[in-house]
């Protein structure tokens, strides 16, 4: 008998060890052992503190590998060595396997793909399934050219910042009494 819990995770976690080969492979020699301390199995306290023990300069190499933008247009820098640590920690945890909230089906978003994703989360910067449902919302959105902007949250980071907990459904269970 094969325990889904145990092979869903062997799964996952050699997974990730194909997409942290690749990138360790695609990354310069300088940025290479950064992506190497990353663990996603790990809490994000204990990702922190490893990325935390590289120095700004590797950090931001690190940044520019992953495509994080280290200033903004007018040449400002835009991270303290605390929140490009945070940033580099979200920008390797987006490229590790997610579930779709629209269609339910699990996914990985690739390093610097041919198609970008249609959105990017706005709290964790995960790329969106490319499924029919997000496909038909982006052209929806593109056709309605909305000034002020489009937010768009993964699946995890809905169900984690929305307040409305779920209903608890009835027990069909019937008693005796």
């Amino acid at each position: 008998m094969v325990n889904v819990g145990t092979s869903r995770l062997q799964n996952d976690s050699e997974m990730v060890k194909i997409i942290i080969g690749k990138l360790i492979d695609k990354a310069d020699i300088s940025v290479r052992p950064i992506i190497s301390c990353f663990d996603s199995f790990q809490t994000r306290t204990v990702n922190i503190q490893r990325l935390s023990q590289f120095t700004v300069v590797l950090l931001g190499s690190c940044a520019e590998f992953l495509g994080i933008s280290l200033s903004d247009n007018n040449g400002y820098k835009l991270f303290t060595k605390t929140s490009l640590v945070n940033r580099i920690y979200l920008g390797l945890m987006a490229l590790m396997p997610a579930k779709c909230g629209e269609c339910g089906e699990n996914y990985v978003n690739e390093y610097d793909p041919d198609t970008p994703p249609f959105f990017h989360c706005f709290r964790c910067f995960k790329g969106a399934h490319p499924c029919e449902r997000n496909r038909v919302l982006h052209q929806t959105l593109s056709a309605l050219d909305t000034p002020s902007g489009f937010v768009w949250l993964c699946d995890t980071c809905h169900v984690f910042v929305d307040p409305i907990e779920p209903r608890k459904q009835r027990s069909r269970h019937t008693s005796g009494t």
